[in-house]
């Protein structure tokens, strides 16, 4: 079932998470990558989801539901795509 946005899946853990890009037609959008629960790490991640939304319109974001460390990317994500 083709969509007509993208889909973020977010694995999350203590340290860092591993995030999986697809586009609307549900094909893989480049490689999956880890990157680091801090700035530095958020912001690589918050590049990645600007060109995947230029390209293809907003994307939603699936985040495993872990309590605290959910919770933090859940905030970071909220305040920085939702302006």
């Amino acid at each position: 079932m083709e969509k007509d946005y993208p889909v973020v899946g977010i694995d999350v853990a203590k340290e860092s998470s591993y995030y999986a890009i697809r586009r609307p037609d549900g094909t893989l959008y480049g490689n999956t990558f880890q990157a680091k629960n801090d700035g530095k790490g958020l912001s690589f991640v918050l590049k990645k989801l600007r060109k995947v939304e230029e390209t293809f319109g907003k994307p939603r974001l699936v985040i495993e539901s872990t309590g605290y460390f959910s919770a933090r990317l859940v905030h970071f994500f909220t305040s920085s795509l939702c302006e």
